[in-house]
């Protein structure tokens, strides 16, 4: 009892019915609270319990001389707990009722029943703890009437618990009377059953109508899982259809949804974008949130119940409330006056705020309020109490009320749609539709929260401004929209501070200059690649010069890119950001490689000159090549990378804009500039990096000042890194005081990049220009029309050259001016590697050519005289010269400044192949492969072009120096380096063969082609046909033959020199004419013996003017062309026999002699019964002999050749007989045969020559070596059918014109 006593007074409240109250409790029973009032007074004492067992009662005396005849009560269920989820709308309808009761009783004298008097109207609640089930239990209690005292039944809230109620009261026939339960199942088959609120089916249909005559198309709607708001949203698709708008989608929520769960659905709502959304929530605070956490609003928002609910004011922010709308049953500016109270809408709200707690009047209150007031306009109607006579008279009745006119359908329900209500802009709810109670128009479409926040926070709403629907301020030029939203505003034009495009444009200008300056000299150094203040200059380090400024030129493009913000207005990424913060990177990487490979070249240049001169006093033997200093290039460059790729990696620059001045909270200027945290460190770095290279590079000048810069460059060298020094200890500074001003800033970089590069260029190459143009202007000019025969004067070609020395002398131009003569002695003291202290004369000596001191000519002692200084007296001995000769050689070796000539062991190749231009290095490659070298067909004509004059040179190192030579000849044409062992080759430079060393065997064939004649046939390229087609032959009959590689080297060797110095006139002319070889050599063999004298003498060095009685030592002499330098004495012997003897078999004159004795080695070996020789192959003491008619045959080859080889061939062999018939006609000499140009008939020679001497040797052959019948002979009987032809074609060609001459006599006699 005590428990419930305490609940009593805890849920007491007192409701003003008079001018005074009291609040008291007394214990009637167990099952309720009655109060009552002790005062005879006026005042009526009226409370409530929140015990489902506990009545409240309030008894009525007098009040304001009102006398009541009884009461009427009035009892309903509704919250009174504050826990309770309905307790705000409990507290509303306990505020509404006690309004209109105190009204009543007060002003009115109570309820006027005509015939009975005037009655109290006493008001009872009950908890309901917004629970279903307690909501049953006091329905259970009120329909008994005895037991509760209840007259009439009022339902709360909301429909979920009011349904229950109707159930149980319906039961027991009972009325019921709700406010603001609008679900329509209430109210079904339950006729005593009524409710003021619009069925929810109604609820969107004013709604609805007012946005489609606004002239929206399409709807969405969203309902939360109660039945009554599905009701209310479930009618929309009939509605839409009906005005023709279009059901986008349908959503359903579960009940009580929070902001995480509606805003996905806000988003993807927006994806569909609808003119209007319709919701049905009790609570519509969290999808107002949702809809401004997704950034998006409709045009138009329609809500239901939540209109005017204090929940949504305290929920949703003042400016986010304004357009919202949504059906309500009713609002303050309704237009209507209640028949009861007399009170208008506004009145009403008016006396609620006043008599409430409540700051906002929802429209729940006008729901309850009207409610009471129908029921009892209906008693004080009919004068009746019953139910059933007020049920008859509601349902056929309009009521004005508060909403307005209500009318009730058969259901008793009101069947009058809802007005659409809308908060306009200051957040006032107006009518909007229908137009007949419309207080206001509909506002459409909403402005976007953008535009919310732009007209109500922002500075543009606050100064009055206009703002766009994206939310950004009209603005009136010259100023600029800025911000959007909360931030917008009208600013002042940003100064963004770029830099000027005209000195943007000078940048680019001064960017094209130096490159252009790049470009020239490049042209200029490959044009004159050859010349020789080019090549003392090192062409590669020229290069890397021309690289390295072209490359930090570039860096000028780069420096002008410039771009706004990081991010756009938008919040996106600026396109443009990704692209400039590139460029700001590329300023430091192209400048600082550009820089170092420029400057390291330098440097690796002057540091050579210092390495040479350093050498030159230490008598150091050592080739100092560019190899020795490319390390330098190297370690800067690798340095330099280190820095920039680990600045690139911790902290790369990135563009950055720093705002100076801002209006509004934005900026109205800044400036923009590339920005690293960690940047200047990484800058310090490099800076002190490149100042320390140019400081040691100035040291490195100093050293070599007394070099002739000239040759050394020191000079310029020295001009160029003072000024790269002095430019980067101004610029450094400057930058940075001007660091602040970007124009300024920008200019400094440009015209220290400039400065510098353009600078470089200059220093490095006008000097060269200047001097190479002088050079050629005074060069004295010796061609080959003049006297002196070009191929005596060096045994190498002036324009290929080998070193520095032959550039200086080249074939076109060997005159030079003193001043040029005197800078060669200069370069040449620089790289002269002197063994011992020379005499004057012979220092001067050693800077001659080799081949002008063992050449004594008329010519060679005045290029002597004139470009050496060097007399020389005619009687003087050769051997005063060995010691000269060796230095000069040194010198050359020395001097070279190209890897072309460095000796690389087995693997060397000759520097002509280097010389050759990249086409015809592939074309080399594939033709001295072994495979082609092989081939009988084998064209030495084409290889004569491709190798630019050396067929010799390059066929002897393909052939002697295999496989190596193959193998070297694909590495430096830049091709995959084939395997030794799929080549094949005789590998005369292994060690297990002769250890032939490949750079001398270059040598000696180089030496040996200049030491051929220029004949037509005996030539250097007859010597290379031999040589070819020997080795052809060999390599068809090497199983067979299987020689020694004595035996080969000797041969192979004499193919190479059987024709040196031919002077292209036979044997039988030498001794006719009594030359001085034939006084040399005798009669027999005579040109046979000096081709294998001079071979010899030019492989040892040995002087062709010294006394010839002296011994000589092969290990003694120099080794400079001696190819058998590695051979044992007896080898030596050995093999030279073997040579001389080779050499002196190709004597023609002993051809027949040599064919027969073949024939009968040949018929010997096919004696009938002795297969067992023909099956063994060529005896020990044959393999020689076979070789040696190998030659021979190989010497004769050129008829056995392919077309158009053959034909070749016998132009020019005809073409020199007919030359020595020239000379027989001057000298008055009988004409030998075959050498008139007059008589002799080419086809008719040729065809003897082939049918005579070629078939019947290669006959022979054939019967030695089955091999060469199939691969030769073929080719020789059609080249005997070819000249058969032209013999016969000849032959008419010769009778026809005997005709014609005869015809012709015969007419002219006949006309005489």
């Amino acid at each position: 009892m005590r428990m419930r006593m305490r609940l009593a007074l805890l849920g007491c409240v007192l409701l003003t019915i008079s001018s005074r109250s009291l609040c008291h409790a007394q214990s009637n029973n167990v099952t309720s609270v009655t109060t009552s009032s002790t005062s005879s007074s006026s005042d009526v004492l009226v409370s409530m319990s929140r015990s489902v067992d506990t009545t409240t009662t309030t008894t009525n005396s007098t009040s304001n001389g009102c006398t009541f005849a009884g009461k009427l009560v009035f009892g309903m269920p509704t919250t009174l707990d504050q826990s309770g989820k309905y307790f705000t709308f409990g507290q509303i309808q306990t505020s509404t009722n006690q309004l209109v009761a105190d009204f009543i009783n007060q002003e009115r004298c109570g309820i006027r029943l005509m015939s009975r008097g005037q009655y109290a109207l006493e008001l009872r609640y009950y908890d309901d703890r917004s629970s279903v089930s307690v909501t049953q239990r006091i329905g259970r209690k009120l329909i008994d009437n005895n037991n509760s005292g209840v007259d009439f039944i009022m339902a709360g809230y909301p429909s979920g618990l009011t349904e229950p109620l109707a159930e149980i009261v319906d039961s027991r026939h009972r009325m019921l009377m709700a406010g603001t339960a609008a679900n329509p199942t209430i109210y079904a088959n339950r006729p005593k059953t009524f409710g003021v609120n619009p069925s929810a089916k109604l609820s969107h249909e004013s709604g609805l109508q007012a946005f489609a005559n606004a002239g929206a198309k399409t709807v969405v709607t969203i309902m939360e899982d109660y039945s009554v708001l599905q009701t209310q949203c479930g009618a929309v698709p009939e509605l839409a259809a009906s005005l023709n708008m279009t059901l986008i989608s349908s959503n359903l929520v579960a009940a009580s949804p929070n902001i995480s769960q509606l805003e996905p659905l806000a988003r993807n709502i927006a994806k569909q974008n609808p003119d209007v959304v319709l919701t049905c929530f009790y609570d519509c605070v969290p999808w107002m949130q949702a809809l401004r956490h997704a950034k998006w609003t409709p045009k138009g928002l329609s809500a239901t119940i939540c209109m005017g609910s204090e929940t949504l004011h305290e929920g949703v922010a003042t400016t986010d409330i304004p357009y919202l709308a949504g059906p309500s049953p009713w609002n303050p500016t309704v237009v209507s006056k209640d028949a009861l109270t007399g009170w208008s809408s506004q009145e009403f709200a008016d006396r609620f705020l006043t008599e409430s707690s409540h700051d906002t009047v929802p429209y729940h209150a006008a729901l309850f309020a009207t409610a009471l007031s129908i029921l009892v306009q209906s008693m004080e109607a009919t004068d009746s109490t019953n139910e059933d006579t007020l049920v008859n008279y509601m349902l056929n009745q309009t009521f004005r009320t508060t909403l307005g006119n209500v009318a009730f359908n058969p259901n008793g329900q009101n069947k009058i749609s809802p007005p659409l209500v809308q908060y306009d802009t200051n957040g006032v709810i107006q009518t909007v539709y229908p137009p007949n109670v419309a207080s206001a128009p509909l506002l459409y479409p909403m402005p976007t929260w953008e535009q919310r926040d732009c007209q109500h926070v922002s500075p543009c709403g606050q100064e009055g401004g206009e703002c766009t629907r994206q939310g950004h301020c009209v603005c009136l030029p010259p100023q600029i929209s800025v911000g959007s939203g909360a931030t917008a505003a009208c600013n002042d034009p940003e100064e963004l501070n770029f830099l000027p495009s005209a000195l943007v444009a000078c940048g680019y200008a001064l960017c094209v200059l130096a490159l252009v300056a790049s470009a020239v000299a490049g042209v200029w150094t490959w044009i004159h690649r050859r010349a020789w203040i080019v090549k003392a200059s090192q062409p590669a380090v020229l290069g890397l010069i021309l690289v390295g400024c072209a490359i930090s030129t570039l860096s000028m493009i780069f420096m002008g890119f410039q771009t706004t913000y990081r991010q756009l207005d938008d919040g996106q990424e600026n396109p443009e950001v990704a692209r400039v913060d590139a460029a700001c990177m590329a300023v430091p990487w192209l400048y600082g490689v550009g820089f170092v490979i420029a400057f390291s070249a330098l440097l690796a240049k002057i540091e050579r000159v210092r390495l040479i001169n350093k050498a030159g006093k230490t008598k150091e033997n050592t080739k100092i090549g560019l190899m020795r200093v490319g390390h330098i290039v190297l370690f800067m460059l690798t340095v330099e990378i280190a820095i920039l790729a680990a600045w690139q990696i911790v902290s790369p620059y990135q563009w950055e804009r720093e705002v100076l001045q801002e209006e509004n909270g934005f900026p109205v200027e800044s400036v923009g500039r590339c920005s690293s945290d960690q940047g200047p460190y990484f800058l310090l770095a490099l800076i002190i990096f490149h100042i320390a290279a140019l400081f040691y590079a100035l040291l490195l000048c100093f050293q070599t000042r007394h070099i002739d810069d000239d040759f050394a460059e020191s000079d310029n060298i020295a001009q160029t890194v003072a000024f790269m020094f002095q430019v980067l200890t101004l610029a450094v500074p400057i930058a940075v005081l001007v660091e602040d001003s970007n124009n300024i800033y920008y200019f400094v970089q440009i015209c220290t990049v400039f400065l510098q590069n353009f600078t470089v260029l200059a220093l490095m190459f006008v000097p060269k220009m200047i001097k190479n143009s002088t050079a050629q202007g005074n060069a004295f000019t010796l061609t080959r029309k003049d006297s002196i025969p070009m191929a005596s004067i060096t045994h190498c070609k002036w324009d290929e050259g080998v070193d520095v020395i032959h550039e200086l002398i080249a074939e076109d131009s060997i005159g030079f001016t003193d001043e040029q003569r005197d800078k060669l002695v200069m370069v040449k003291s620089l790289l002269l590697n002197r063994h011992r202290k020379m005499s004057q004369k012979e220092e001067k000596l050693s800077y001659v050519p080799t081949n002008l001191l063992l050449k004594r000519s008329t010519a060679n002692n005045f290029i002597m005289r004139e470009f050496g200084g060097v007399m020389l007296d005619d009687n003087m001995s050769m051997s005063e010269y060995s010691t000269t000769l060796e230095s000069t050689r040194s010198a050359f070796l020395f001097a070279s400044d190209s890897a072309y000539f460095q000796d690389d062991g087995i693997y060397h190749v000759p520097p002509e192949f280097h010389l050759l231009p990249k086409e015809k290095k592939e074309s080399v490659c594939d033709m001295l492969s072994f495979a082609s070298l092989n081939h009988w067909g084998f064209n030495i004509f084409e290889l004569l072009e491709v190798t630019d004059g050396h067929p010799l040179v390059f066929v002897g190192w393909a052939i002697l120096g295999s496989p190596y030579s193959q193998m070297a000849m694909a590495k430096a044409a830049g091709r995959k380096t084939p395997d030794q062992f799929d080549l094949g080759g005789y590998k005369f430079p292994d060690e297990k063969g002769f250890n032939v060393p490949v750079r001398t065997l270059c040598d000696y064939l180089r030496v040996i082609e200049e030491d051929y004649e220029n004949n037509p046939y005996h030539n250097a390229i007859h010597a290379a046909d031999v040589l070819q087609s020997l080795h052809s032959l060999i390599q068809m009959t090497k199983d067979t033959l299987k020689p020694s590689k004595e035996e080969l080297l000797s041969i192979l060797l004499a193919a190479a020199v059987h024709d040196v110095k031919h002077p292209g006139r036979n044997n039988a002319f030498q001794s006719q004419a009594l030359t001085g070889f034939s006084l040399t050599y005798n009669k027999t063999s005579i040109l046979e013996n000096l081709h294998a004298s001079h071979a010899f003498r030019r492989m040892l060095n040995i002087d062709f003017t010294s006394d010839e009685s002296g011994p000589n030592d092969v290990r003694k002499v120099s080794k400079h062309f001696n190819i058998l330098c590695n051979l044992k004495k007896k080898q030596f012997h050995s093999v030279r026999e073997k040579v001389i003897d080779a050499i002196l078999h190709t004597d023609m004159s002993k051809h027949f002699e040599f064919v027969n004795k073949m024939k009968a080695m040949a018929l010997a070996r096919h004696q009938p019964g002795d297969s067992q020789s023909e099956a063994s192959g060529p005896k020990d003491e044959e393999v020689w002999q076979i070789l040696l008619f190998l030659l021979h045959m190989a010497d004769i080859s050129n008829s056995a050749k392919p077309d158009p080889i053959f034909s070749l061939w016998a132009e020019r062999v005809m073409e020199e007989f007919f030359q020595q018939g020239d000379e027989e006609s001057r000298l008055g000499m009988p004409i030998s045969n075959l050498c008139n140009r007059a008589t002799v008939n080419i086809p008719d020679s040729q065809f003897g020559f082939m049918n005579f001497v070629v078939q019947p040797s290669y006959d022979v052959l054939g019967q030695l070596l089955p091999e060469v019948q199939e691969a030769v002979l073929p080719i020789v009987s059609r080249n005997l059918d070819y000249w058969q032809l032209e013999k016969e074609k000849k032959h008419i060609r010769g009778a026809s014109h005997k005709k014609e001459q005869a015809v012709e006599a015969l007419n002219h006699e006949k006309s005489n």
